[in-house]
């Protein structure tokens, strides 16, 4: 996010800043990942969430400036990972590999590796905790290809349900 304006993308008008809409999204998204998990589903959410969760995941340092920055991430650690009424998810990248450093944004215009940070990322509900069997980042310059990200991947080890009807 960035102080600078959002917009409607209906109206074009200005609704806030750039910042405001990454914490509507947040809000959004725990909505509805609770609600699905209230339905008894199990939920996966992966992506560019736009958020170094700690130290470990910036280099050489976790940004921290502007303050917003700062308040973003305490938002979404505690939305989705943190808090007792978060959806307490499973960072699956930290699950496998502690705290081995491992980014999935390069930036283009700095060598590679030289400024990188992970805000790439595969949660999932606590229920499937255990059927998490590796997760990884392809963090090679090849693989980052003509993007500014690399692939990442988690693996699970599901049983097969019955459909829903």
């Amino acid at each position: 996010g960035t102080d600078n304006p959002y917009k409607d993308s209906k109206t074009g008008t200005v609704v806030g800043t750039r910042h405001d809409r990454k914490l509507a999204v947040h809000k959004h998204m725990l909505d509805e990942a609770k609600s699905l998990e209230a339905q008894g589903f199990s939920v996966i959410l992966a992506g560019d969430m736009n958020i170094a969760r700690s130290r470990l995941d910036g280099h050489p340092n976790l940004r921290t400036s502007p303050q917003q920055h700062v308040l973003n991430r305490a938002d979404f650690n505690k939305k989705f990972l943190d808090a007792d009424e978060g959806l307490k998810a499973v960072d699956t990248y930290r699950h496998i590999h502690g705290d081995e450093k491992g980014y999935t944004y390069y930036p283009r215009g700095r060598k590679f590796g030289t400024s990188c940070d992970r805000v790439d990322l595969i949660i999932c509900s606590k229920p499937l905790e255990d059927k998490i069997i590796d997760a990884g980042i392809c963090a090679t310059e090849k693989e980052r290809g003509p993007s500014d990200h690399v692939p990442l991947f988690a693996t699970f080890e599901l049983e097969e349900t019955a459909s829903r009807t």
